[in-house]
């Protein structure tokens, strides 16, 4: 048994972002600063920027990136709104992104706004410049011909289908193959629990067949390849445009705002809290433009998911059922489940944690709930040693070689409260 124990006070982390619309290449791009001030004066009032600091120990910061979107910058969405579209083109490379040990920071001289929103975009790819294609009553597609309901990619090739003089027209055809909607299944009652179904379905032959995303733009399609389009006006005999696949597409799908930032006093700006829950993805913060977040390490590739919808601890429990005949957790709605806590090290050397957990009030233990697995980061992001199973939780020792803040990365942790302890070798 080890003994000696003394609890990590753990700064539990809780950020939230909020959604935009705005060019990116004209505002903030990164600037190399050698001190905690000296950067100030590039900061736009109002604005929100990523603060990483590199690993010659120089610090950086990158605005956030609104490119372009059919709704207008500042705006945010209140709830599920999938009609909330942002396109990138070359300006998709100036997107910063958060990784573990940096900061979303905000600067302002006005009165603060304590309300952060979070927009979370759900990555559809490379597409052209179409959305808010609607399903007609024959399970085929009509685009809007108005300006002002934007939906074409502004100032792009697909402005053409603005020239028609009928209010909408029939995009029948892509590539050849006529775009038609999946038949719907009877068993999906997207109004209630199964709302991202959709969406899921759209990722899932998003690399197989041509087809339409529930934010109306087209999938299935290559980066920078050139797509023929059928586009009827009333039964006239079809127009035929060319159109470049070489837009990525995000569609809104999730929202949650918090209340969660701190002072950062000898820089004058506010560091914002990223929910501990937050997955990796696109977040447009409080309207002002896009980061992306990279939930765990410092690295990502082109097989990294994006996409995997944020489950709120705080709403688990109205997410889970439970089976009456053996009152154990039915958790098949909450696997998935991250969170994240940092613990500081001022001395080198070798340390050894021991996690036990608790459950949440209200919930039993059972074989529903998956095991919990953690992962610690060293500072520099550079190495992570993983914990072990052992019969009082999680155990690791390892060699603090570094001095600085450490992350604890759960997965799994669903309902379950850990705590941290110091223990002797």
């Amino acid at each position: 048994m080890k003994t000696g124990k003394k609890v990590i006070v753990l700064l539990l982390a809780g950020v939230m972002s909020v959604s935009l619309l705005s060019g990116c290449g004209e505002k903030k791009v990164v600037k190399n600063v050698s001190s905690s001030q000296s950067y100030l004066k590039d900061l736009e009032d109002g604005n929100y920027y990523v603060y990483h600091v590199d690993d010659t120990g120089t610090p950086t910061v990158k605005q956030v990136c609104f490119g372009k979107a059919n709704f207008d910058q500042g705006s945010t969405a209140n709830g599920f709104d999938a009609k909330r579209v942002m396109w990138y083109k070359e300006d998709y490379d100036n997107i910063p992104t958060l990784y573990a040990g940096d900061s979303l920071i905000y600067y302002t001289n006005s009165e603060l706004d304590e309300k952060f929103k979070f927009e979370r975009f759900f990555d559809y790819g490379y597409t052209i410049g179409l959305c808010n294609l609607e399903e007609t009553d024959s399970g085929r597609y009509k685009i809007s011909t108005k300006v002002d309901d934007s939906c074409t990619y502004p100032n792009g090739d697909t402005d053409s289908i603005l020239r028609f003089s009928n209010d909408s027209v029939i995009v029948d055809s892509v590539a050849g193959r006529s775009l038609r909607a999946p038949e719907k299944d009877s068993t999906v009652d997207t109004d209630k629990d199964n709302k991202y179904a959709s969406i899921y379905e759209a990722l899932q032959r998003k690399d197989a067949t041509i087809s339409v995303t529930p934010s109306g733009t087209i999938n299935g399609l290559a980066k920078n390849g050139n797509y023929d389009v059928e586009v009827y006006e009333g039964t006239n005999l079809p127009q035929k445009f060319t159109f470049a696949a070489d837009i990525r597409a995000f569609g809104s799908y999730q929202t949650t705002t918090s209340t969660n930032y701190s002072f950062d006093g000898d820089k004058n700006v506010i560091t914002i809290g990223i929910p501990s829950y937050f997955n990796s993805g696109y977040y447009n913060i409080n309207g002002m433009g896009m980061f992306r977040y990279v939930a765990a390490g410092n690295s990502y590739d082109d097989s990294t998911d994006f996409n995997v919808i944020n489950q709120d601890p705080d709403d688990a429990k109205d997410s889970v059922s439970y089976d009456s005949s053996s009152d154990t957790l039915n958790d098949s709605k909450l696997s998935n489940d991250k969170s994240t806590a940092t613990f500081n090290v001022s001395e080198t050397g070798q340390l050894a944690l021991q996690i036990t957990f608790t459950l949440k009030d209200g919930y039993v233990d059972g074989d529903g709930l998956p095991d919990v697995t953690a992962v610690v980061t060293y500072p520099s992001g550079g190495k992570s040693k993983e914990f072990s199973q052992n019969d009082e939780g999680l155990y690791l020792s390892f060699n603090a070689d570094e001095v600085g803040t450490y992350t604890i990365t759960y997965y799994d942790l669903n309902a379950r409260i850990p705590e941290v302890s110091v223990v002797e070798n």
